[in-house]
C-alpha cells in the first residue's frame, strides 16, 4: 500500500532532539535574562527590548486586504469617524495622532500599537 507508515515514531510523539535543543536554549536564555540589569538601559533600549520580546509573547496578526465596493464601481472611498463614548465626533482631535502614525514605518507602527494596547488595558 502506498503511503502506509510502517516505521519511525508514531504520530504525536515529540522529536527528542528538538526537545533537547529547546530545553538547552531555555536554560541559556533564562541564565542570560537573569544576568541583565535592565535599570542600566536607556529608554530606547528598553523600548527595543519590549519590541523584540512582544514578538514571542503577542501573536502576530495576519494582514488582511479588503476590497470595498464592487469592481465595476471603480474607486470607492471609506470615511472613518472617531466618536467618544457619548457619540461626539472627535475626529479633528485625533487628526494629529493619525498624521503621526501615518509617518511611522511598519516596525514603529507595530510597536506603537502594542504599547498603546498595553497601556490602555
Amino acid at each position: 500500500m502506498k503511503g502506509l507508515k510502517t516505521g519511525g515514531r508514531s504520530k504525536g510523539t515529540p522529536n527528542k532532539l528538538t526537545t533537547e535543543i529547546k530545553d538547552k536554549i531555555s536554560v541559556l536564555l533564562s541564565g542570560t535574562m537573569d544576568s541583565i540589569d535592565i535599570s542600566t538601559f536607556t529608554q530606547t533600549e528598553k523600548i527595543k527590548l519590549i519590541q523584540v520580546l512582544c514578538n514571542y509573547i503577542v501573536p502576530k496578526l495576519q494582514s488582511a486586504d479588503y476590497n470595498i465596493g464592487s469592481p465595476a464601481d471603480g474607486q470607492s472611498a471609506v470615511t472613518i469617524q472617531f466618536v467618544d463614548s457619548a457619540g461626539n465626533n472627535i475626529s479633528e482631535m485625533k487628526s494629529k495622532e493619525i498624521r503621526q502614525l501615518s509617518q511611522l514605518d511598519t516596525d514603529d507602527l507595530g510597536l506603537a500599537s502594542d504599547l498603546n494596547r498595553i497601556f490602555n488595558e
